[in-house]
């Protein structure tokens, strides 16, 4: 998992994505031949976390919807993993956001614009995850700050949104929304949620709401 998770650093997308599944030495074939290794700590977790940071990186080059699908199927092997008590949800949310920041730093990376929409989708995917598998409202709200500038940064200057950047700007205002009554939101926060809010409603070319 740490050789994988350095030539993921490096570059090497897809000499990671063939250890992760090599028959003998891969983490995930493993995982699977000896369930017990997976049972405790977090072996299986961090294997299937490097698999979707994996996968996510790989939708830069490909175009098939088999890459996003199997992003979701891991995101949902994750939550599995994890469990549904307060423990495996505390570190289900640190592992998304790892994740999503080391995403992001790769989308930004990108210079085709087309690879940018496909790993912006992928992000999202990994966003929204985290949105639903925390109550801290800082945490949403970072999520919803983040979806909101990946959708601008993905735009760019073009006069007009994609649907990727639309259903961004999208995930980004209900995860904000989300914000405005709860009990746990400062007046200070509750100003940024407004801020970035009305950003989001931009990037969508909503002006009207985007002033409200």
């Amino acid at each position: 998992i740490a050789l994988i998770n350095l030539w993921m650093l490096d570059g090497k997308t897809e000499d990671a994505a063939a250890l992760l599944v090599n028959a003998e030495k891969g983490p995930l074939p493993l995982l699977d031949a000896n369930p017990a290794l997976g049972s405790e700590g977090t072996t299986a977790l961090r294997a299937n976390q490097v698999a979707l940071q994996i996968y996510i990186g790989q939708l830069a080059n490909q175009t098939d919807a088999s890459a996003l699908d199997r992003v979701k199927s891991t995101m949902e092997k994750l939550r599995s993993i994890a469990g549904d008590d307060e423990e495996g949800q505390k570190k289900l949310a640190a592992a998304f956001y790892k994740l999503a920041r080391d995403l992001q730093q790769q989308l930004e990376a990108a210079p085709d614009p087309a690879a940018r929409e496909r790993l912006a989708s992928g992000i999202a995917v990994v966003l929204t995850q985290l949105r639903d598998a925390t109550k801290d409202p800082a945490t949403r709200f970072w999520v919803g700050q983040t979806l909101s500038g990946i959708a601008k940064a993905v735009k760019g200057n073009s006069p007009s949104s994609s649907g990727a950047v639309q259903k961004l700007a999208d995930d980004a205002i209900k995860t904000l929304d989300s914000l405005r009554t709860d009990a746990g939101v400062t007046p200070e926060m509750a100003t940024k949620v407004r801020f970035v809010s009305a950003q989001a409603y931009q990037v969508k070319g909503q002006y009207d709401e985007a002033l409200k």
